[in-house]
């Protein structure tokens, strides 16, 4: 009878002391003390925004985080009420030698970082969340998904993964796929290991960029598409990538020796790569290859640079490397007009366009954004005081590419009056650039402006 007496009592105590732990929620402690949990999760609140990129471009994250948490697995979904931000960091245990790929998933984006070893020195970028998704949707986006990476068992690599949340359910989480195909999602803590190094946040601001033509792709005088696959070659604080890059020559450059002027188009998602037919098939490049009317009247080279595999538009240097290769070819071509040089892009190449110009203004003489979301509209105005001229376009039921649009337009236009313009397509969603690409009217409003 004392025999089961003691049994109930340790059993209701343990019941006691589940129902209390399972009550308690998030234990927050001081950054270094000793966890059995294997990552380390940074906290930092009352972060306006919701794009990660923008918040690391920022100094919001240099700021001591406010919170640090010993969790596992490789997942955070606190159920914060305010608009926050946080960095998991651990190092990777894998199971067997291979090739791994991994995913994130995040609410409202997320990025992911990997090093070649156990060091966050070497950390690189390889996936990322543009806009949110659930927290284990993890193959919404293609840029979710790594490239498969070969991970040596026994050895350990660091991982570090960062999320941007707005007001609302928001949280991250890391998944990988094992070389026998078995899917892990989140990544469990029995795959992971402490990192007792400092953490900091990986600057997307770029400090070191490279980029050179290839010599034996030779300039080309000859009316027409020209594609240099593989022509030019960057390399952004050690991460070396080749590019892609596509351009028109109008009719004019046989018959005239005036200057040219130039239009930068940036493609959306999916169009990565090498070969430039992605690129060829979309935007402004179909419409000049499929209307011969246009084609021949068109007077300006347009210049199509194509990201590589594992890049976007906000891939830290990818924006320098769109103005390091416009610098390139007007040394190369001198035929082109630096007073007339024009910007535009849709969809992600429309974030792409706001990076690309927010890095280099005094570039543009007129730009034209299409159906992007916001990008930095606090820090736009000052940046693009100077710009000429500024068409933001955008579809009335685009979700968070209409409020950006209208975001950046409500910022900007104090600075830039009547030099910026929105144009919004009622019950339209988000591909709007229809109306302009294969108009002969979107591209002579352009050529009004002049630097």
């Amino acid at each position: 009878m004392r025999l089961a007496q003691l049994f109930s009592m340790v059993l209701i105590a343990t019941s006691a002391a589940a129902l209390a732990a399972s009550f308690r929620g998030p234990r927050f402690q001081p950054e270094g003390m000793p966890s059995t949990m294997p990552v380390r999760c940074q906290v930092w609140h009352n972060l306006p925004g919701a794009q990660i990129t923008d918040t690391l471009a920022t100094d919001d994250l240099e700021q001591t985080p406010l919170q640090t948490q010993s969790i596992g697995p490789l997942e955070f979904a606190p159920g914060f009420k305010d608009e926050w931000a946080c960095s998991m960091s651990a190092l990777i245990a894998p199971p067997v030698t291979g090739k791994y790929t991994f995913s994130i998933a995040a609410r409202d984006s997320g990025i992911l970082f990997l090093s070649s070893d156990a060091t966050m020195a070497h950390r690189k970028y390889i996936a990322e969340v543009p806009s949110a998704t659930d927290i284990h949707t993890y193959r919404w986006y293609s840029s979710q998904a790594s490239r498969s990476i070969e991970l040596v068992a026994g050895k350990r690599y660091f991982i570090q993964a960062i999320c941007k949340s707005g007001p609302g359910p928001g949280g991250i989480s890391v998944g990988w796929t094992l070389p026998n195909g078995t899917f892990q999602g989140p990544i469990p803590a029995d795959r992971l290991r402490e990192y007792t190094g400092d953490v900091t946040l990986p600057d997307q601001r770029v400090h070191r960029l490279i980029l050179s033509l290839k010599p034996d792709q030779p300039p080309t005088t000859q009316p027409g598409i020209h594609k240099f696959v593989r022509g030019a070659h960057v390399d952004v604080d050690g991460d070396s990538q080749d590019l892609s890059y596509l351009m028109f020559m109008p009719k004019s450059i046989e018959t005239s020796t005036d200057p040219l002027p130039m239009m930068v188009f940036l493609h959306g998602n999916n169009r990565q790569g090498y070969s430039l037919t992605g690129v060829e098939q979309t935007g402004p490049l179909r419409n000049i290859e499929a209307n011969a009317k246009l084609r021949d009247w068109l007077p300006m080279i347009v210049l199509a640079p194509q990201l590589p595999p594992d890049w976007r538009w906000d891939t830290p240097g990818a924006a320098q490397s769109v103005n390091a290769l416009v610098e390139q070819l007007c040394r190369r071509y001198p035929r082109i007009d630096r007073h007339r040089i024009y910007l535009t892009g849709l969809s992600m190449g429309g974030k792409g366009t706001w990076l690309t110009l927010e890095d280099s203004p005094q570039t543009y003489a007129a730009v034209a954004p299409i159906s992007a979301v916001d990008v930095r509209p606090d820090l736009a105005p000052e940046l693009l005081k100077n710009l000429p001229e500024l068409h933001i376009i955008c579809g009335g039921n685009d979700n968070g590419f209409t409020a950006g649009s209208k975001r950046m337009y409500a910022a900007l236009k104090p600075a830039l009056g009547d030099r910026v313009q929105l144009t919004v397509f009622d019950h339209e969603g988000h591909g709007v650039w229809d109306h302009f690409y294969p108009t002969q009217a979107f591209y002579e409003e352009l050529l009004k402006f002049s630097k």
